[in-house]
């Protein structure tokens, strides 16, 4: 029966914990009462990976970067595979400000080792009461993110370079 649990709550691609056991850790996170952040990471370029590389590719890389995130995150961070190029951790954080800066941190640590992930997060109670509440704070980031960093929002017609819009000035004669 305890296989059959571990089967169960485990990714077969990346041995992290799944969706399964990452929403029970998420209930005990706000069983306990503290604060605590989900971050949420999306795999930059996987799909590009699979198209030119091969899917064994993209799982060799996945695999990678599940294992980076394990050793980059503390022994009392959560960590799981949450869907095909999605992780998600749950951190003992209590600021949007802290939830930044480990997302930056991760980033930048992937991002040495060759690998593109973007994160984004959200902080109990701050950004939200309940799981999907935090999730959509979380994914309203890690997309805001994704398009800031997008190379097709830098070529946008009528949008210089740094996507900024173009303000003019108009005086009334």
């Amino acid at each position: 029966m305890e296989k059959l649990q571990i089967l169960a709550e485990r990714d077969h691609l990346t041995g992290l914990p799944n969706t399964r056991a990452f929403e029970a850790a998420i209930a005990r996170r706000f069983e306990s009462g503290r604060p605590f952040a989900l971050l949420l990471g999306d795999m930059d370029g996987l799909k590009e990976m699979n198209d030119l590389h091969g899917e064994d590719s993209g799982d060799d890389a996945l695999r990678r970067l599940g294992g980076m995130l394990t050793n980059a995150l503390e022994a009392a961070d959560e960590l799981a595979r949450v869907g095909g190029d999605e992780f998600a951790v749950l951190a003992s954080l209590g600021s949007t400000q802290e939830a930044a800066r480990l997302a930056t941190r991760l980033e930048t640590v992937l991002a040495g080792a060759g690998i593109g992930i973007t994160f984004g997060w959200a902080v109990h109670p701050q950004d939200g009461l309940n799981a999907l509440s935090l999730y959509r704070a979380a994914d309203e980031r890690l997309y805001a993110r994704k398009y800031i960093r997008s190379p097709r929002r830098r070529q946008t017609p009528g949008l210089p370079a740094n996507g900024e819009p173009t303000r003019s000035l108009h005086v009334a004669r």
